[in-house]
């Protein structure tokens, strides 16, 4: 089990890697592990952080989110024009026949 070298908490998917592999459980532990030691270099010199910031952004935006996306695009999906509902006469089903 991976925790968090600040606050020894259990890792979640919101944690965070700094660049010497040192895991934080998010991104205030970050902050204040690097506030209450002292510590005047931080990863934002790295040459990659933009890179590493903007994926972590978008992977937890996508966390957050994921199931009204799903829906959403389940939604448009369904009323596509090449899609409609057809229901089994003698089924209590209904079965997407897809129309090309």
């Amino acid at each position: 089990m991976i925790t968090c070298l600040h606050c020894e908490k259990k890792m979640t998917i919101r944690y965070r890697v700094n660049e010497f592999a040192d895991t934080f459980c998010r991104d205030d532990c970050y902050e204040k592990y690097y506030e209450e030691n002292d510590i005047k270099y931080t990863d934002h010199f790295h040459p990659y952080i933009d890179d590493y910031e903007a994926m972590r952004r978008v992977f937890l935006d996508w966390s957050d989110h994921w199931e009204e996306e799903l829906i959403e695009r389940g939604k448009n999906f369904q009323s596509s024009s090449y899609m409609t509902l057809c229901s089994m006469k003698g089924s209590h089903s209904n079965n997407i026949c897809i129309i090309q």
